[in-house]
């Protein structure tokens, strides 16, 4: 159990912390009181200029990107109607969404032999200049 004087020691550290936090929150206080133009308990400040407000650059979906989600979803909901009708009419409602589908992007080779022998060649060669610089830096 702590003694008196180490109670009261814990104490005074923590009130010259609240201290020095106090003086802190005055600091920003004060720093922020010509910003808004009217100091706490007295007369008003002198007008500060008004601060333009920047507004955020959205992104912008390319039309390629828009007309692929729209075939996805207008396909989507044609499935689910072809279904719940038992399939009748299926053909007409697919013709209707087939027109806006965007073809899919080319997939990319394999890659030759040669090129991983080279791409390995040069991880080896990458990793041992790595280890060789932690073996230097041991000794």
């Amino acid at each position: 159990m702590p003694t008196i004087n180490e109670t009261l020691k814990q104490l005074e550290v923590q009130r010259n912390r609240a201290q020095k936090e106090l003086a802190g929150l005055e600091a920003a206080i004060n720093a922020l009181k010509p910003l808004v133009g009217v100091a706490i308990g007295a007369a008003p400040a002198k007008s500060v200029a008004p601060v333009a407000v920047v507004a955020v650059k959205r992104r912008k979906m390319s039309a390629a990107g828009r007309a692929s989600i729209r075939a996805a979803v207008q396909a989507r909901w044609a499935k689910l109607r072809a279904e719940k009708a038992g399939g009748a009419g299926a053909g007409s409602e697919s013709v209707k969404t087939a027109k806006a589908v965007v073809a899919a992007p080319a997939k990319r080779g394999k890659m030759s032999a040669a090129t991983k022998a080279k791409l390995r060649a040069s991880a080896k060669a990458r990793w041992a200049k790595i280890k060789a610089g932690k073996a230097k830096a041991k000794k």
